[in-house]
């Protein structure tokens, strides 16, 4: 009745966080914002989103979200991507 998402994660998605959209089997559009820390074992679980109980209609499963974080192969430091990474785009300089 679970069912299993594997969401790719970039690095940067990461450490700012993500917001994820997922189709439902009954046609819904589920929008999951990921604010913690995601780590390789890290698990979002929406519940009672998953398959219907072919007994109990009105029971259902839950949607398991785990990660696969993309790390990048190489970035220098001084790189400026690298920097974007922790800027805060929200705030507007004083």
């Amino acid at each position: 009745m679970d069912l299993i998402v594997v969401q790719k994660v970039l690095l940067k998605q990461v450490l700012l966080g993500i917001r994820i959209v997922i189709n439902t089997l009954d046609h819904k559009v589920l929008r999951i914002n990921i604010t913690e820390a995601i780590t390789p074992d890290y698990v979002k679980i929406i519940h009672n989103e998953g398959m219907p109980d072919m007994n109990f209609p009105s029971k259902r499963g839950d949607i398991i979200i785990r990660f696969d974080i993309i790390f990048p192969l190489y970035m220098s430091i001084s790189d400026e991507n690298f920097c974007e990474l922790f800027e805060d785009k929200k705030n507007i300089p004083i």
